[in-house]
């Protein structure tokens, strides 16, 4: 018997504080929790965003620069329909 797949859930991930040009603002998410939603970087990676972001760390790479190192919000939207996976839905870029 195979194990069941863990409920998943769509939550809205905002930032303020990277607001300029060729930025993320937001991005619809899936996952299975809060802590999960907030690894999940826009573009659709996961990481460490303590590490990888460009705010506190002028040295890391260009496709961290685009995002905060934590989410200003995170809002539970509700629960994904059965069959999705940890994933980005779509994201709100700001190009310059």
């Amino acid at each position: 018997m195979s194990e069941p797949t863990p409920r998943m859930n769509l939550y809205l991930l905002t930032q303020n504080d990277n607001r300029s040009y060729d930025t993320f603002d937001a991005c619809v998410v899936v996952a299975p929790d809060e802590a999960t939603a907030r690894t999940l970087h826009p573009r659709g990676s996961k990481g460490d965003l303590e590490r990888d972001c460009w705010i506190g760390n002028p040295y890391s790479s260009y496709v961290h620069r685009d995002w905060a190192n934590k989410p200003s919000t995170v809002r539970l939207l509700g629960v994904a329909e059965e069959g999705y996976v940890e994933s980005v839905l779509c994201s709100s870029f700001n190009a310059g």
